[in-house]
């Protein structure tokens, strides 16, 4: 394919508005208004003041070289110097040179405001299968197989995002069964419990990370990002290398903020290990816990407070059993059931953008 250059004023007509439209006409009926700026591609709202329309499948650039295309009517301000580019050329057409547009803005700017009298001479690289003519049905379906090539990469990503989740939640499937409802759905009894009542409660010391190996080993530490781990190291001599099945890490001081690991784990300073007095739990009925336990976050956000005298007396409110016990088994229905509506909501919001998108290419 060759390209030949073609001036603006060989492709388009160009026209600008003829009403001052000031914020106080805007009043969210009528046509859009544009102008000049990127927020919100340059739409600042509706007026039904009276003003030219101008009709869309045209182009409209601002003062800062922004071209965006415009498949609606729409009125223009007057006084942030924006004006279209208009010609009889299809939609995927427009959005080729609207593409060949963008390199405006590396010349115009505040100083140096954008015209359709310094751009019309402004020559632009377009296809042309004779070396004469615009090869307007290469633009048309070089910007079709754009957007089919976006559409199954969109595609590629939902399916993508969807194997990540079975892999991290342990699922093969989000379809919500009687079960899930039912349990989502259905009151419980539940009962306050102390922290030590559940809990061995052992502290973390200090640890100097720099001096440490890398390693495979997680070090949590006195942080929320990155699930609390610091850093992975080695094993460390005499010090507690907890078991993640029966223990939640607990950052103290002005985090206060409880994680489920899926490793055996050191802790260091600040960091304070729960250790489930009945045994090893599954990372639903852990997770359940950890949720629970970070509510009471809000008691201890300010750094000088701190959780360390409090915590044994501490009171979390879990569901229980008929025999006032923990119900751990509801706990590991309720979090498999919450892991498949998260991914279910998750895959219907992305099947409406594949739809939307579809709709508006016009697939």
């Amino acid at each position: 394919m060759k390209y030949v250059k073609f001036k603006l004023n060989q492709l388009f007509i160009s026209q600008t508005g003829d009403t001052d439209i000031k914020q106080s006409h805007l009043n969210n009926r009528g046509f859009y208004v544009c102008s000049s700026g990127d927020k919100n591609f340059g739409i600042i709202g509706k007026s039904d003041i009276e003003a030219k329309i101008i009709k869309g499948n045209s182009i409209t650039v601002d003062m800062f070289g922004s071209a965006y295309y415009r498949d609606f009517d729409y009125k223009l301000v007057t006084h942030a110097r924006i004006f279209t580019l208009e010609g009889n050329y299809s939609k995927n057409v427009m959005l080729y040179f609207t593409s060949c547009l963008k390199r405006l803005k590396l010349i115009y700017s505040y100083n140096n405001m954008c015209s359709w009298k310094k751009i019309q001479q402004y020559e632009i690289y377009v296809p042309s299968s004779d070396g004469i003519n615009p090869d307007y049905l290469y633009m048309e379906s070089y910007i079709k197989n754009l957007e089919q090539e976006y559409i199954f990469n969109l595609n590629q990503e939902k399916e993508n995002k969807l194997k990540k989740y079975y892999k991290i939640t342990n699922l093969d499937n989000y379809k919500m069964d009687n079960k899930d409802l039912k349990i989502l759905n259905q009151s419980v009894n539940t009962k306050l419990f102390k922290i030590s009542e559940l809990f061995e409660i052992k502290t973390g010391r200090d640890v100097i990370i720099n001096t440490l190996e890398d390693g495979n080993i997680p070090l949590v530490s006195h942080q929320c990002n990155n699930n609390g781990i610091t850093r992975k190291i080695k094993r460390l001599q005499n010090r507690i290398l907890f078991n993640y099945k029966s223990t939640i890490a607990l950052a103290d001081r002005g985090v206060f903020h409880a994680t489920c690991q899926n490793s055996d784990f050191h802790i260091g300073t600040r960091v304070k290990a729960l250790i489930f007095k009945d045994g090893e739990k599954t990372e639903n009925q852990r997770l359940f816990i950890v949720s629970i336990i970070n509510k009471l976050q809000v008691f201890f956000a300010d750094y000088l407070t701190n959780a360390t005298d409090k915590l044994p007396d501490l009171e979390i409110r879990i569901p229980i059993t008929l025999d006032k016990k923990p119900d751990y088994n509801y706990m590991e229905n309720y979090i498999n059931a919450i892991k498949k509506l998260i991914i279910k909501e998750d895959m219907e919001y992305e099947e409406k953008i594949i739809s939307k998108t579809k709709q508006i290419c016009e697939i």
